[in-house]
């Protein structure tokens, strides 16, 4: 049985057993197998995993990659979040704010704006606005938040450019103080180190938010090799946080000896992917 299907049917166990969706109890269960496989010498931390809603999102017109939070789909559904954020692009018509957005959801012509660097006191009031439910726009157009009707009342979603896509979630995602993650990626954009990936004696910079490993083409790593998994792992970026996480590989991700799920990159740390070693550093040179 591959770890996917094993997952699969762990996932459904749980909601036989709890009555719980299916998102839900999904997270649990990965949430208890890593608390499970974590040991003294190796901790490991859960990367949260977004939902890819493009295919949704292009019935309503929005041409570009979207992700969503799975709590966010939870508590106000893919189809009203989505609507909700069609309508308040479409009614900003004008706004130099708002150019940025919908130059990328709307492939709109971008109004000429002066560009400006965001700082903390800008981004706490933008939060402060969020709070109050009032929505609105950093002055830079890439963090939007807006409140739509959700099961259990209103919920404050946040939208963010992300590499020419954008991601929503809630205000409260998270166990950090409201809006505290989005402000911290707001704030780290600039400051952010590259990443690079050393394999077989070639250096590659990490400049995705997810940076795939794999036998096949489409990765951003190709490894050819028949023990690779087709999509075999993927570094992805959190914050100003790089990890690499397994996505579902059939030989793993080996770390010191130990088979792990993900785990957070560190300078100079290597892992293994069969016989296939990956080294990381944030320096420039070797």
């Amino acid at each position: 049985m591959t770890a996917k299907r094993d997952l699969k049917r762990r996932v459904r166990e749980r909601q036989a057993k709890t009555g719980e969706s299916y998102v839900t109890a999904r997270r649990r269960v990965v949430a208890q197998a890593t608390t499970t496989e974590t040991t003294e010498t190796h901790r490991v931390m859960d990367v949260v995993e977004l939902l890819d809603v493009s295919d949704a999102a292009a019935e309503l017109k929005l041409r570009c990659p979207v992700r969503m939070s799975p709590k966010l789909a939870e508590r106000a559904g893919q189809p009203g979040v989505l609507a909700r954020l069609r309508d308040v692009l479409v009614g900003t018509v004008g706004d130099p704010a708002m150019s940025l957005l919908r130059e990328i959801a709307l492939r709109a012509p971008a109004t000429r704006r002066s560009r400006r660097t965001r700082n903390f006191e800008e981004v706490r009031q933008f939060f402060q606005r969020a709070r109050a439910g009032l929505g609105g726009v950093t002055d830079d157009g890439s963090l939007l938040s807006f409140p739509v009707a959700g099961g259990d009342g209103i919920v404050v979603v946040l939208c963010k450019v992300w590499d020419r896509s954008l991601v929503l979630i809630t205000l409260d995602e998270e166990t950090l103080p409201p809006g505290a993650r989005f402000a911290a990626e707001a704030l780290a954009d600039a400051t952010m180190r590259t990443l690079f990936l050393i394999f077989d004696g070639k250096r590659h910079a990490v400049t995705k938010t997810e940076h795939v490993i794999g036998r096949s083409p489409s990765c951003d790593l190709r490894i050819k090799d028949g023990v690779i998994s087709r999509k075999h792992a993927a570094v992805i970026r959190r914050i100003d946080t790089y990890y690499l996480k397994d996505l579902g590989s059939t030989a793993g991700i080996i770390y010191m000896g130990i088979r792990i799920d993900n785990k957070r990159i560190d300078e100079g740390d290597v892992f293994h992917l069969g016989e296939y070693e990956l080294r990381f550093t944030f320096s420039a040179t070797d």
